[in-house]
């Protein structure tokens, strides 16, 4: 008989059984609770629903929980069992870890198994506080998802951000160094200008006091020849 590679699992099983126009070969399922009160397998699998699955040449295949009852022996095996994948598998000890999740609620479906055989009342309440403790948790999962994904997205804004004030900071070194060297060079450029101005001045200055100078001269010449040109006409006139 050939069948599909299981994956481990702390709950119980049979063997897996060929599942042919909806007859479990090797199934002893009955609907009925024993003559010792002992749970059926049907409703047992109402409760832990059976592995079903199809092997590469098409077969179909079914594996249903373990009907046998849980001992004492059997819950201390079930921790060793734990604790030895919860280290095998490197699964993270505290904060949210899918690897220690998947195994505890391997464990718990196994103690329901084991509850549900002696009292299918109590394996349908804990059934009730599973389904309830796995929504609770997917609603965290899914808050926690949503707050990460938040975080990195403003990371990511505040990482743009910072990219982008960077970038303005360094387009107005920039601008500065460009600034200040166009200043430089006004600086230059005035001091020049303002060398030759005052070449230009003094050279006017000295044109201008050249000019004064001989229109001074000349004042002085013509002031004299007046007063020569006076002189002997006032001794005339005192004879």
């Amino acid at each position: 008989m050939s069948c599909k590679s299981l994956s481990f699992s702390l709950l119980s099983y049979k063997k897996p059984v060929l599942v042919t126009n909806n007859f479990c070969e090797g199934s002893t399922s009955t609907g009925k609770t024993d003559e010792s009160g002992l749970i059926c397998q049907e409703t047992l699998n109402s409760i832990l629903r059976p592995r079903t699955w199809i092997d590469d040449e098409g077969a179909a295949w079914m594996q249903e929980v373990s009907s046998t009852p849980g001992s004492r022996t059997d819950v201390i095996a079930l921790r060793e069992r734990l604790n030895y994948k919860l280290r095998q598998r490197q699964s993270r000890p505290v904060g949210f870890c899918p690897i220690r999740r998947e195994l505890y609620s391997q464990c718990f479906d196994e103690l329901i198994r084991q509850t549900s055989i002696n009292c299918s009342e109590s394996g349908l309440l804990l059934v009730e506080v599973r389904d309830e403790i796995s929504t609770s948790m997917n609603a965290l999962i899914q808050l926690y998802e949503s707050a990460v994904a938040y975080t990195v997205s403003k990371d990511l804004k505040f990482q743009k951000d910072e990219e982008g004030v960077k970038n303005n900071i360094d387009d107005l070194k920039n601008k500065i160094q460009g600034l200040e060297t166009e200043l430089k060079s006004l600086h230059i450029q005035f001091e020049r200008e303002k060398e030759e101005m005052e070449e230009k001045f003094k050279l006017k200055e000295g044109e201008l006091l050249s000019q004064i100078e001989s229109l001074e001269n000349t004042n002085k010449t013509i002031k004299a020849t007046l007063q020569s040109l006076l002189t002997p006409s006032s001794k005339q006139e005192e004879f």
